[in-house]
């Protein structure tokens, strides 16, 4: 994945979670679902390289298209700016229903996992 690929595929997370892209279904293991998993997940275990990504955010398999470098960050900025004001947000494919607290902690931790991974 490149950068402009993983600015859209963080984008992507907040427009399923916006409801403005409808989630295809529920992913993973089912213990990702319950408030023991997400909570290990989002708050106890390290995220290492090669975790798995709901099929729907898969830019590499689904051999997504993005725009230059510029409009996929001020879209981004723009989607992040759009989850604070919002407090229903949608189920996960992997984690399930969240409480707003949950989705800003796996937004924090998806956003650092991946600009890390371009030196950010």
């Amino acid at each position: 994945m490149n950068i402009e690929q993983m600015l859209e595929h963080c984008s992507l997370q907040l427009k399923l979670g916006l409801g403005h892209k409808q989630m295809t279904g529920y992913e993973g293991p089912g213990i990702q679902r319950t408030w023991f998993g997400r909570k290990s997940f989002l708050y106890a275990m390290p995220w290492l390289k090669g975790l798995p990504t709901p099929s729907q955010m898969n830019m590499v398999k689904n051999d997504v298209s993005v725009e230059a470098f510029a409009q996929e960050k001020s879209q981004l900025i723009k989607l992040l700016e759009e989850v604070q004001k919002n407090t229903n947000l949608k189920p996960h494919a992997f984690f399930g229903a969240m409480n707003q607290k949950d989705w800003g902690r796996l937004i924090w931790k998806h956003l650092d996992y991946h600009l890390k991974q371009f030196g950010g």
